[in-house]
């Protein structure tokens, strides 16, 4: 089954099957283990609330890409359950919580697909070894955002409006966590604690514009298009006024990918410092570093 939906996944997509030299599939016991094997000193979405669910990389033997993908076995379950549920074989006939399950398969192929195209350098995972730069968080979530645009452009395009508002409420309640996090450390208030809130802080802002930009990729093109979700992922009260915005720097990014990643890295430099002011955040840099102060 597993070999099935992938190849079949991979083929739409253009990926060379051949190419892929492991498909793994791990229980959630196992998840973490096998990405730590798999993919060791990578970082990947672990916290309290929400664990990832599909992982792929991309290296190269000269010119040829070889592929290495993970899935949660918690992915093909929504496969088997999409087949029982409907009695069907083809997942536009499933309920959308089970249509999450092919929509990874395609994310993580698509992934495949762009490095294969673009030969996108591995991003490293985010460390500050000479304290708090904002200039490192900008550059590991940047490289971050265009490489999921590059996934979602490529993966075949499992979007409906009910399916969208599916992946809106999932991202929303998986990014609660951080949302508590950033809450909890802001709430503690001293001086001690503004490294933490920095870090998470400014992680919070851009993993809030990278979820909705992948909603904005979805929607580009399709009937969901001209309708506007007016409510913020996690409550976080005022982002939702950017994301016309943020649509529209994803839009244009878009029609041109990979070209003008510059400007379009400046724009959401940008967005991201109006989202700073949203959630009353200051970060400021004096002759001894990187300053965060807050409300």
């Amino acid at each position: 089954m597993v070999a099935h939906w992938v190849t079949a996944i991979a083929d739409r997509l253009n990926v060379n099957t051949d190419r892929i030299t492991i498909i793994g599939v791990a229980t959630k016991e196992n998840y973490v283990a096998a990405v730590g094997h798999l993919f060791p000193g990578k970082g990947f979405t672990s916290n309290h609330a929400h664990v990832g669910v599909g992982m792929s990389h991309t290296s190269f033997d000269g010119s040829e890409p070889q592929h290495s993908i993970l899935f949660h076995s918690y992915v093909f379950n929504m496969v088997l359950g999409g087949i029982d549920d409907s009695g069907s074989e083809n997942f536009e006939d499933w309920s959308p919580d089970f249509q999450l399950g092919p929509f990874i398969i395609a994310h993580e192929l698509g992934h495949c697909r762009d490095n294969e195209l673009h030969h996108w350098p591995s991003v490293e995972p985010l460390s500050f070894p000479n304290g708090f730069d904002l200039g490192v968080v900008h550059d590991y979530y940047s490289n971050i955002l265009i490489s999921e645009i590059g996934a979602c452009l490529h993966a075949d395009r499992y979007y409906s409006k009910d399916f969208l508002r599916h992946i809106f409420e999932s991202d929303s309640s998986a990014f609660q966590s951080h949302k508590t996090n950033f809450e909890t450390e802001k709430s503690q208030g001293g001086d001690d604690q503004a490294y933490r809130v920095a870090c998470i802080g400014s992680a919070l802002i851009w993993l809030y514009i990278i979820q909705y930009s992948k909603i904005a990729v979805g929607k580009n093109g399709t009937l969901f298009e001209s309708e506007k979700i007016d409510r913020p992922l996690a409550g976080l009260a005022g982002l939702e006024l950017l994301h016309p915005r943020i649509e529209q720097a994803v839009t244009s990014f878009c029609r041109a990918f990979p070209e003008g990643s510059e400007t379009f890295r400046e724009e959401i430099h940008a967005i991201w410092e109006r989202a700073c002011e949203k959630l009353d955040l200051m970060f400021t840099k004096d002759a001894e570093g990187w300053c965060c102060s807050w409300k």
